[in-house]
């Protein structure tokens, strides 16, 4: 889904750099379209550790939207958030963190696991001036109340 969205945005003469915090190459499942506009910022730490992945997550986007102060921000994984006037877009494509049937299948570890994923991903939506999600039910879950 990322190469699309980088694909597209390559393709559009209105944007003119794109820059995408990324796992290192060596780690990461798939390769980004080559392009002069696309830059690439590996985050390592946020592979090292949950609690790496949730830093990032929750506090480093932030960082890195300061430090470069970005026309919009993307978050491809479906948390994050600038908390600058920065408008956020946010695209969930994970539905399980959503569906609670789901979530009672797993084991407890994975359940708590899951579980501080669906929050983080709720915040991240309520404060995004774009919510994407790729099925009309998934979005209906996201506007859930979470208990």
């Amino acid at each position: 889904m990322l190469g699309d969205v980088l694909r597209a945005a390559v393709r559009c003469s209105e944007v003119g750099r794109i820059t995408v915090f990324s796992s290192p190459r060596d780690v990461r499942r798939f390769d980004m379209p080559f392009s002069e506009k696309i830059v690439e910022v590996p985050r390592s730490y946020a592979e090292e550790s949950v609690i790496g992945r949730l830093h990032w997550l929750t506090r480093g986007v932030q960082a890195g939207v300061r430090a470069l102060s970005p026309d919009m921000l993307v978050c491809m994984s479906g948390i994050g958030e600038s908390q600058t006037s920065v408008p956020t877009a946010v695209f969930i494509q994970q539905s399980l963190p959503f569906c609670d049937e789901a979530l009672r299948r797993c084991d407890s570890r994975t359940r708590i696991r899951i579980m501080v994923i669906g929050r983080l991903m709720k915040r991240s939506a309520r404060n995004a001036a774009l919510v994407v999600t790729q099925t009309s039910s998934m979005g209906d879950w996201i506007r859930r109340p979470m208990d």
